[in-house]
């Protein structure tokens, strides 16, 4: 049988569990990737990546209603209840059989053998593989043991959970509504939760919808909207229209982060406008409502348009400008595709090809502070492109708010140069505020070069500069 990289992860890392009882924390089983699947080749488990383990589907672990009846199914015969519950405890047996061998080979200072890692392994693929009705049976073994710590059932229910969330995450959030009391660790665990949802999405969106409308409540509030959003986000790929009607239901905040959600996997600029068009359809000429500036279907709509810039902002200058120009954008548009580039620049490698177009295209109040940020942002990671691209700038306001921009990122590691570049701006107030701080900043570094300076210059007021000690661009 082949594996998934996840699940031979999950495999190897029941080697672990002795070393998560020993120090009491679940870290162990967190290994490094590769290591894991070097390993697992090592033991003659072959490996493939396609996300899925061969010849299993999620709901082939799973089934189609998780824990029975999480989504309205109905219950099990009492026949088929007796048989769940004895299997648990079967498996709870071995369960605990296994793990106690495992500690005295630990505890013993010796290895384990391949062969015994080999059963290790092989049962922890029998857990993967449990019938999804057998597990709240098995949760209630393991909280009626008295041989073991609560501290051990966390941890054996926190490993469970994180195995199903990769394998099957249905089962792993009923798992987690059945034992949401004994998994009490919140950062990862919440994490992990949003990690179940969004891998059941990508599937079935529907049935997340579903199974969160009947046990949302069970979930902390920022993982169900996590969870709601991202269901709904991949309900557009087939149904876009529906998803709409859906994302105008939501309150006004969800919408915007849907379609940053969208993003991940409508990646094309063309298919990206397509679905502005169809939410243009349904909203017809006016986008404001009863909610006002929380109107769900215009901030849906602005998020689309960042998501359009964003993903402009990573082409060819010209075969994104040539895009632009053919889309029939208003000027308001331009506006919110100049915000989704502001955004991205600091992932793009030559933001200064689209800064011209960005400051064009923003109203007069917001150029500078969306300026400053792409330069700085830029100066940090490459100081001399930056540099070379403010010496080939027109004169005027573009370049004169990169050049303040640009001055008051090199000032602390390098207040000299910064001088140089604030001396190239035209006299003004905010030059002389500029060099009070770069005096400042000169000051931390040489005192009697930042007197010579501050005389030359008149800078007899105070400085306002920020923190010393920002990391050398």
């Amino acid at each position: 049988m082949k594996f998934s990289t996840v699940a031979t992860i999950l495999i190897v890392a029941i080697a672990a569990i002795l070393a998560l009882f020993q120090h009491g924390r679940i870290t162990e089983l967190r290994a490094d990737n590769t290591k894991l699947v070097t390993r697992a080749v090592a033991l003659g488990i072959p490996v493939e990546t396609d996300g899925s383990p061969s010849g299993k589907s999620d709901a082939g672990n799973a089934g189609p209603s998780g824990f029975a009846s999480r989504t309205g199914g109905g219950g099990a015969t009492g026949s088929s209840a007796a048989r769940h519950r004895a299997e648990a405890k079967t498996f709870a047996n071995e369960l605990f059989a296994m793990m106690r061998k495992m500690k005295e080979i630990r505890e013993g200072g010796g290895r384990l053998a391949l062969d015994a890692e080999r059963e290790a392994m092989a049962f922890f693929q029998r857990f993967l593989d449990l019938d999804p009705a057998v597990m709240p049976h098995l949760i209630q073994e393991i909280r009626d043991r008295q041989d073991i710590t609560d501290d051990e059932k966390r941890e054996i229910l926190a490993v469970s959970f994180m195995s199903l969330a990769q394998n099957s995450p249905e089962s792993a959030l009923n798992l987690y509504i059945d034992s949401k009391d004994l998994i009490t660790d919140k950062g990862s665990g919440e994490k992990m939760l949003e990690m179940a949802l969004a891998g059941w999405a990508s599937k079935d969106p529907a049935a997340v919808l579903a199974w969160l409308e009947t046990n949302g409540a069970d979930l902390p509030s920022d993982v169900r909207s996590v969870g709601r959003r991202g269901a709904i986000a991949n309900v557009f790929r087939t149904d876009p229209g529906l998803a709409i009607d859906m994302t105008l239901k939501l309150p006004g905040e969800e919408s915007w982060k849907i379609a940053e959600g969208i993003s991940s996997f409508v990646r094309e600029p063309a298919e990206q406008l397509e679905l502005l068009r169809t939410l243009d359809a349904k909203l017809g000429e006016s986008t404001a409502g009863s909610n006002g500036a929380e109107n769900p279907g215009q901030l849906l709509r602005l998020g689309l348009l960042n998501v359009v810039g964003s993903t402009l902002a990573r082409q060819s200058f010209s075969a994104a400008s040539e895009f632009i120009a053919s889309a029939n954008l208003s000027v308001a548009d331009h506006e919110q595709l100049a915000h989704g580039m502001v955004e991205t620049m600091h992932a793009v490698k030559e933001p200064g090809v689209w800064l011209p177009w960005i400051y064009e295209n923003l109203p007069a109040e917001k150029r500078d502070n969306n300026v400053t940020t792409v330069v700085r942002n830029w100066t940090l990671k490459d100081f001399q492109s930056t540099a070379d691209w403010i010496g080939t700038q027109p004169a005027g306001a573009l370049r004169d708010q990169s050049t303040r921009a640009f001055a008051e990122t090199v000032a602390p590691q390098e207040p000299a140069s910064a001088a140089e570049w604030a001396l190239t701006l035209p006299p003004s107030e905010q030059r002389t505020e500029l060099l009070l701080k770069i005096r400042d900043h000169w000051q931390s570094k040489d005192e009697a070069a930042a007197a010579a300076f501050a005389i030359e210059h008149g800078l007899t007021g105070g400085g306002d500069a920020p923190p010393a000690g920002e990391a050398r661009p």
